[in-house]
């Protein structure tokens, strides 16, 4: 595929979109991401008047995200009455400017309805993946480059985890990067992206240390879950390729587990990470662990879906939990740190959205899900089907996971593929 001045734009404006600690460097950031978003959705705007009918609810989640922009302002000064952990009812007045929040509330439905008018065949949608990939390799290769010279004082605040030094990524906040690692691993295993084993040997190698290096549970979980998921839809369709695939997971852990043993550093990393984890270690050492954060247990798990949820929806009672509050409800996620966080993208679209909003978005996770799955074998569904999956599971546990744009990207980018599928994306 020639790279037009149409193609040339969307690479750019993906760059940016993904690499959002670039902020930090210069407000000319703003400015420039602004600047290409705003043209593709100028020279497409008459497409949110006239459009075929099937379309429809895609342009509902349109509006109504506007119309949240509007609503985010009836709550922009708010009274709340809450109850603490001893028991008390505490009163407290809150103003905030909505125009925070609402930039990160409308980019990744504008960037879905910017794919969904210009991304007109196969190669479109194959190439605006790989830049996607690009970028997501990209950072974990800096993030290599931190562990040698320091972390670069542009990025976020680097923290300590298990007695080493979690760095952040160009791609957001410190958990940004062990998000979209299993998006990675589930592309390498696609033959639609890579076909040289070579490559999709040292890829699958970059992401796999990539996920050691970002010291964080949701990379090793959702990396498992990503192999889980490749082994099973294989096993479902097609019995000799998971029987391909399983043999080549073998080989892989023999490989990977031949270097680490004989890399003490590596190992002890290795070690550090897992026993964070799931309170174990997959190899001897005699380095002594740090553990400085809970284990993945059933225990911790339920407390995670529900002690952050409840809070947030005490804090803002039923009619929040009915209504929403527009982008106030997205706490630290919409730009408000004092604000409570649900810790869970799904009820921050009940915060922010009301009911209709977490309808509107199960609406269409189910249809293109549905669609992706009956058509598994044909180009790039299985793909989506997949990724669209760990999606969800970011979604339950980590907040803001539907609008921040390297977590949702492949997820927004789903939504046209859906209907270039089904013959109605020519708006």
């Amino acid at each position: 595929m020639t790279l037009d001045k149409k193609n040339i734009l969307l690479s750019f404006t993906l760059i940016l979109l993904l690499f959002t600690t670039l902020r930090n460097i210069s407000i000319l950031y703003y400015l420039f991401t602004f600047s290409l978003i705003f043209y593709f959705f100028v020279i497409n705007f008459p497409k949110l008047f006239f459009f075929k009918k099937d379309i429809y609810p895609f342009l509902i989640l349109i509006y109504f995200t506007f119309f949240l922009c509007g609503w985010s302002y009836v709550f922009s000064d708010l009274y709340v009455s809450f109850s603490v952990g001893s028991g008390e009812i505490l009163n407290k007045e809150i103003s905030i400017d909505p125009l925070i929040g609402i930039p990160r509330l409308l980019l990744m439905p504008i960037m879905s309805f910017v794919f969904l008018c210009i991304l007109k065949d196969e190669q479109e949608f194959r190439f605006v993946i790989k830049v996607i990939f690009a970028c997501f390799i990209f950072s974990c290769l800096f993030s290599f480059i931190q562990i040698i010279i320091g972390p670069f004082t542009f990025l976020a605040d680097a923290h300590a985890r298990g007695g080493y030094i979690k760095y952040p990524s160009l791609l957001g906040s410190l958990t940004v990067m062990g998000s979209i690692l299993a998006y990675i691993v589930i592309g390498i295993f696609d033959k639609a992206f890579y076909r040289s084993y070579l490559i999709k040997l040292l890829l699958l190698f970059i992401t796999l240390f990539a996920a050691v290096v970002s010291l964080t549970k949701t990379a090793v979980v959702l990396i498992l879950i990503a192999f889980f998921l490749l082994l099973s839809i294989s096993f479902i369709k097609n019995l000799k390729t998971f029987i391909k695939l399983l043999f080549l997971f073998l080989i892989i852990t023999i490989i990977l587990s031949i270097l680490i043993i004989n890399n003490d550093y590596l190992s002890n990393y290795v070690n550090t990470v897992i026993n964070f984890t799931f309170g174990w270690t997959p190899f001897d050492t005699e380095y002594h662990l740090i553990n400085d954060t809970p284990n993945i247990t059933l225990d911790f798990i339920i407390y995670r879906l529900t002690w952050f949820s409840s809070s947030a929806i005490d804090y803002y009672g039923l009619s929040g939990l009915i209504f929403g509050v527009g982008v106030l409800g997205g706490g630290g996620v919409m730009g408000f740190p004092n604000q409570p966080s649900a810790h869970n993208g799904i009820v921050d679209l009940i915060l922010i959205g009301g009911i209709i909003y977490l309808l509107l978005f199960l609406y269409f996770y189910i249809r293109v899900q549905y669609y992706f799955y009956k058509n598994i074998d044909y180009n790039l569904n299985k793909f989506f089907f997949l990724c669209n999956i760990v999606f969800l599971v970011n979604m339950i546990f980590i907040s803001g996971s539907y609008f921040q744009p390297s977590i949702s990207i492949i997820y927004w980018l789903s939504i046209p593929y859906y209907f270039y599928h089904k013959g109605i994306n020519k708006v």
